[in-house]
């Protein structure tokens, strides 16, 4: 459609991604009960970074059984100070692929896993 915008920065409805204060159903940034990526206070069902009860992704704070940035026991993906079996960033015995820096990954509905940076790839 040509009036969809992908990205909207600010104030939109726009049913993909919105960076701030939407009630995008796909991805948003802030302050959204957006049903799949929230990144600040929202009980997102699928994806949050801040502050939620989210089943699938959260980067904080969160009892996340799949992906969690910071204090989780998440059994398949955790950015900092987990034993993660499969994939850590930071801080990790993860035995597959470990990253120097601490980057940002997010797991989108379409695509697998997006790592923002090189990695390198070794054994701890």
């Amino acid at each position: 459609m040509a009036d969809r915008q992908e990205y909207c920065i600010d104030g939109s409805t726009c049913p993909s991604l919105n960076l701030e204060k939407s009630t995008c159903p796909s991805l948003n940034l802030e302050k959204s009960t957006c049903p799949r990526l929230n990144l600040e206070k929202s009980t997102c069902p699928r994806l949050n970074l801040e502050k939620s009860t989210c089943p699938r992704l959260n980067l904080e704070k969160s009892t996340c059984p799949r992906l969690n940035l910071e204090k989780s026991t998440c059994p398949r993906l955790n950015l900092e100070k987990s034993t993660c079996p499969r994939l850590n960033l930071e801080k990790s015995t993860c035995p597959s692929l470990n990253l120097e820096k601490f980057y940002m990954c997010f797991i989108f509905g379409v695509a697998n896993l997006t790592i923002v940076e090189a990695i390198t790839c070794k054994e701890k």
